[in-house]
């Protein structure tokens, strides 16, 4: 009888933050700044979840006027501290 390996919740979480990472190449140069909600997708997260990791200044943030927006490098630091 063969074996069914049933994947961890940490080998999940591996798979969906190399996809992101993925993701997130993919789109270099063509876009450079996000705005908070194109940033909590791209994170999978709520925006709300975003304007607390900007407050807790866990994720770098770029004011255009007083429009907080992110750059694309803070955003992939971000992902590489959190893996």
């Amino acid at each position: 009888m063969a074996s069914i390996h049933i994947p961890s919740l940490e080998e999940i979480t591996e798979v969906i933050k190399k996809t992101m990472r993925e993701e997130l190449l993919s789109l270099e140069g063509r876009i450079t700044l996000y705005d908070k909600k194109s940033t909590a997708k791209l994170l999978g997260v709520s925006e709300g979840m975003v304007d607390n990791l900007r407050i807790r200044d866990e994720l770098k943030t770029t004011l255009i006027g007083s429009k907080p927006m992110f750059k694309y490098t803070d955003i992939l630091e971000f992902l590489n501290t959190r893996s």
